[in-house]
């Protein structure tokens, strides 16, 4: 099955058949934590770190209302 980004749901959109060249793009992307995330997926590195950690008790999209 193809990559399919439209999909509702992203658990089922196939994402690993999706081309690992749109990393190199994204390193190089203005935004400096789109930036950090494709480098350390490119070097293989764990994305555990203190940017994940909550800054509140709220979450995911709660913290954005």
């Amino acid at each position: 099955m193809d990559y399919d980004p439209y999909h509702r749901n992203p658990a089922y959109c196939h994402a690993e058949n999706a081309c690992m060249w749109e990393l190199q793009g994204l390193a190089a992307h203005f935004h400096p934590t789109v930036a950090l995330f494709a480098r350390q997926i490119l070097q293989v590195s764990s994305l555990a770190g203190p940017i994940f950690e909550p800054r509140s008790g709220k979450t995911g999209l709660n913290a954005c209302v």
